[in-house]
């Protein structure tokens, strides 16, 4: 769903569609108002072992949503008491120390041997906004991407 908001906000965006937008406005609002108060979001961790991977993949579209609306004056940062905060340094901290993450999801994580931008693509425009020294540290390491 949080894909499909993405476009829809796109859409809507360039071809000045309000209803559109609102879709993905309120697609973005179940996004995240799943997310616990640790952080995690229930049905990316019963995926166990590979429960960060989904996580991660979450987080690109709750960004970018969260980004279009920036540009059009809604702070969608600020939706259910900024829990994608949350979610964005859980997923950090699972990146950095793979053994933080099973205390979210309850086993060892896999974890990708190189993290690149299709882990973490979401994350220039967050640290644009939200400086984030852990998150600014991951960046760097991947080639692929610049702040």
């Amino acid at each position: 769903m949080y894909w499909a908001g993405l476009e829809l906000a796109a859409i809507g965006a360039v071809a000045d569609n309000l209803k559109d937008f609102e879709w993905a406005i309120a697609a973005y609002d179940v996004g995240v108002s799943q997310i616990q108060r640790n952080g995690t979001l229930p049905l990316e961790t019963a995926r166990r072992r590979r429960a960060l991977h989904p996580h991660l993949y979450a987080l690109a579209p709750l960004v970018l949503l969260a980004e279009f609306g920036e540009a059009n004056h809604i702070d969608l940062y600020a939706h259910a008491n900024g829990f994608v905060h949350r979610l964005v340094n859980l997923s950090v901290a699972g990146l950095q120390v793979p053994a933080s993450f099973p205390e979210a999801s309850g086993v060892e994580q896999e974890i990708p041997k190189k993290i690149g931008a299709g882990q973490i693509s979401w994350a220039p425009p967050y640290l644009r906004r939200f400086p984030n020294p852990a998150l600014a540290r991951v960046v760097h390491a991947s080639p692929e991407l610049s702040v």
